[in-house]
């Protein structure tokens, strides 16, 4: 069952006249500082097959497809083996940040405390904070134990500061994997939060918040908030927030800040303006960071009071996952035993993000832009581009009964796992707890939880399918403490979890557990919208940036006209990523231009996307954009005396079964069109003829061949042809 408006709620920033934009909040084109970023701006150029960058390229890829899948890769934080590995919520090294909770001198009942678990094997954990130099505790875990610290009996952890670098960041480290937990409470406001491990940080994320909440009887606001820290000495931060904050930054002004290890920032948003909310805020770095979405204390929905003028707030923390593992297909449901429906937010990634709701449209989102709804009972969330889904819990005064906001991320179907360890708060003022299991229908009467099965009875269908699968959804009540779920499919197939609690007017909840493999490697955006690589607009210029805390190899690119443009004109990025460049370190950025030929007439739309992998990651999706192409004479442009390429990328790339090779021939010409393995083997020949001028589309099949790396070449004597082109063969 889906309620929207139930309640009257502004869900918007003002716009240029001053009136909230309802539904959603206005998406801005925001300009990301490159001072410390690492950028190139492609210089077409002509690659020898000797080149000492080729070589290196080959040898690379030699090692990665030949050497590398026949060493035994000891199981590390990641776990796994081979090509692929498991990228859950367990690691050896965390960062916890305790964002200001509440008024930096409201004490009453003031706790934080650190939830460990441990999984097969013993661990020795060590918890440090820089604020503090003499403070260190070590604990020595057996397998499968939990516990409990109260960290703040010993140091005071909260993170007071705003705008400035501030060391009061919990540092916790482990010598072998464990799963960590992070609880923030004050009286009657709490949240908990799941600390992402060192390995699964990224470079590039975008926050999730509430709005600023007032405070009628007081005058004062709380306000949104969020938190960034690094894991290593000389990490250059660059944060553009979406409103305007405390320290008087304007919206999409960028803050820079270099951060050492266990160091950390605090931005929070503007707290005399109501309606200020710092969701879509960009934080970029040049080292792994991880970042905590967070509320000072917000009233959820906002702008809620009840006839004598008072609300109940609630603090907001959550670990916000890198951009790289956002998905567009999630199950959310309100959190039981409450009746009146919950908020859920979905957060665009790309321009043109059409989102429906059990499989009808309903709204399109803009990059950063956003749509909050009540539900009640389990929705099927599918969106056309990345999206980031997060749950919020209504404030106890709306009809609600016991309990109170947090904010909890709701993970993609696609990143379920099988075997999760969470907690529930051991303190007896949280007389609920529960845990909230999104799972395909396979595993439904499969999933135990601390040894009994759940039964089928206790999930509910969702309406509908998503991915081609059946989903439902089961509220189980827990015990206090920790637990175990395990389901007996694989992990495609196991499920995602949130954990929470509602006490008298308070509450807390949080993402207990989730795979957070990365679905991409890179972001792109259109430079006639200035943002992450410079400073004004670009017509016809691609920006493209590495998302990961690893290197990314470039394999293709694509231009998709749309409608009849691509009847009439041919469409390409002008330089030939996967040979002039090969590959970006983390970090990087780089610029490419987009030609079309003949040249236009008018502006045209198109969808430019860039297909990649790593050394792990054979399958990431593409990144993607839309892009508005303009004439030349308007469009900046190179000069047209510079070479283009003469053929088009294969797609797609990478592939499972077959992918067609386009290329266009300016006149009649003999061509050969040759696939070569990556030791230089030949290994079909697609083409050897002379072939009339126009364009071409050659499909190549998989045939029999292994995973891996091959390249296609295409060769005309007589028009001085002679292009290699990378093309992925993925399992």
């Amino acid at each position: 069952m889906l309620l929207e408006h139930a309640a009257v709620v502004y869900l918007g920033d003002y716009n240029a006249s001053n009136r909230p934009e309802i539904g959603y909040s206005k998406g801005i084109s925001l300009l990301l500082s490159n001072t410390f970023m690492k950028t190139r701006t492609i210089e077409r150029r002509n690659i020898l097959r000797s080149s000492p960058a080729s070589i290196c390229a080959v040898a690379v890829l030699l090692f990665t497809l030949l050497i590398l899948p026949t060493i035994s890769i000891a199981q590390g934080p990641c776990g796994g083996h081979g090509k692929k590995v498991n990228v859950t919520n367990t690691g050896n090294e965390f960062l916890l940040v305790f964002d200001q909770n509440e008024l930096p001198d409201y004490i009453d009942g003031n706790y934080q405390d650190i939830f460990i678990a441990t999984l097969d094997q013993g661990a020795n954990v060590t918890v440090t904070c820089k604020h503090y130099p003499s403070f260190t505790r070590t604990f020595n875990m057996t397998a499968r134990s939990s516990m409990s610290f109260r960290i703040s009996d010993v140091i005071d952890p909260l993170m007071n500061s705003d705008e400035v670098v501030d060391n009061t960041v919990i540092h916790v480290v482990s010598d072998s994997s464990i799963v960590c937990y992070g609880m923030n409470h004050k009286l009657y406001t709490t949240d908990a939060f799941l600390a992402l491990p060192k390995n699964t940080a990224s470079t590039d994320y975008r926050v999730m918040s509430y709005y600023n909440s007032a405070l009628n009887t007081t005058g004062n606001e709380r306000e949104s908030e969020f938190s960034v820290a690094a894991f290593a000495d000389n990490t250059h931060v660059t944060i553009t927030p979406s409103a305007q904050t405390l320290g008087g930054k304007a919206a999409g002004t960028p803050l820079s800040f270099t951060l050492n290890s266990g160091e950390g920032v605090q931005i929070q948003a503007n707290p005399p303006t109501v309606l200020l909310d710092l969701t879509g805020s960009h934080v970029t770095s040049d080292q792994p960071v991880v970042v905590y979405g967070a509320h000072v204390r917000a009233e959820v929905p906002v702008g809620y009071q009840q006839e004598m003028n008072t609300t109940s707030r609630n603090a907001l923390t959550e670990a916000i996952p890198p951009i790289s593992a956002w998905g567009d297909a999630f199950v959310c449901t309100n959190f039981g035993p409450r009746t009146s429906g919950d908020l859920m937010r979905i957060q665009a990634l790309n321009d043109g993000t059409i989102v429906k709701l059990n499989g009808t449209p309903r709204i399109t989102l803009n990059h950063d832009q956003w749509y909050d709804s009540l539900i009640l009972g389990p929705i099927a969330v599918e969106t056309s581009g990345p999206a980031l889904a997060g749950m919020l819990a209504h404030t106890s005064t709306t009809l609600q009964g016991t309990g109170d906001p947090f904010l909890a991320v709701e993970p993609p179907i696609n990143q379920s796992y099988n075997d999760f360890t969470f907690f529930t708060s051991n303190d007896p003022f949280f007389t609920i707890n529960g845990v909230v299991i999104v799972t395909e229908q396979s595993g439904v009467g499969k999933i135990v939880m601390d040894g009994t099965t759940i039964p089928a009875a206790s999930f509910s269908p969702v309406a509908t399918q998503l991915g081609g699968l059946n989903w439902s959804v089961a509220t189980v009540s827990a015990a206090q403490g920790a637990h175990h779920i395990t389901s007996p499919n694989d992990e495609a197939h196991g499920f995602t979890i949130l954990a929470y609690g509602f006490g008298r007017v308070d509450g807390y909840g949080y993402t207990a557990g989730s795979l957070l493999k990365p679905l991409r490697g890179v972001f792109l955006k259109p430079g006639d919208n200035p943002g992450i690589v410079q400073s004004t607009a670009k017509q016809n210029v691609v920006n493209i940036r590495n998302i990961l805390a690893n290197r990314v190899y470039l394999d293709s690119t694509q231009v998709i006209l749309d409608g009849d443009a691509a009847k009439l004109y041919n469409a390409r990025v002008r330089e030939n990523l996967a040979m002039d460049v090969s590959h970006m370190e983390m970090g990087e950025d780089l610029s490419v231009h987009i030609d079309v030929t003949p040249p236009l007439e008018m502006p045209v739309m198109a969808t430019v996307k860039c297909f990649t992998h790593t050394a792990l990651w054979f399958d990431l999706e593409a990144g993607v954009t839309r892009i508005k192409l303009m004439p030349a004479s308007s469009a900046s442009v190179a000069s047209a005396t510079q070479p283009l390429s003469k053929f088009s990328t294969a797609y797609p790339n990478p592939f499972r079964s077959g992918t067609t090779i386009s290329f266009s021939m300016p006149q009649r010409a003999d061509v050969s069109l040759k696939v070569y393995d990556d030791l230089g083997r030949l290994v079909s020949t697609l083409l050897d003829q002379e072939v009339a001028a126009g364009p071409y589309d050659i499909h190549f099949e998989k045939a029999e061949l292994p995973v891996g790396h091959y390249i296609y070449e295409l060769k005309s004597n007589a028009l001085n042809i002679n292009e290699r082109q990378s093309i992925v063969l993925a399992k």
